[in-house]
């Protein structure tokens, strides 16, 4: 299990942290980092940080 990422944040700090992510990620998009998971072709990192932005997504409630 991996350790808490996150202090107490509000949902604007938590979709800045979001939007960070995706910038960070250009070229590549959340949309190829779960293709990539459905072929079982991530690596270490990719998975990460697919795992990062699925958290927030739940955490932000969208």
């Amino acid at each position: 299990m991996t350790a808490p990422m996150l202090g107490r944040k509000n949902t604007r700090q938590l979709r800045e942290l979001r939007d960070r992510l995706v910038k960070s990620l250009q070229p590549q998009t959340i949309d190829d980092l779960k293709r990539l998971r459905a072929v079982n072709d991530l690596t270490y990192d990719e998975a990460r940080t697919l795992s990062e932005y699925e958290a927030l997504e739940f955490l932000i409630g969208e």
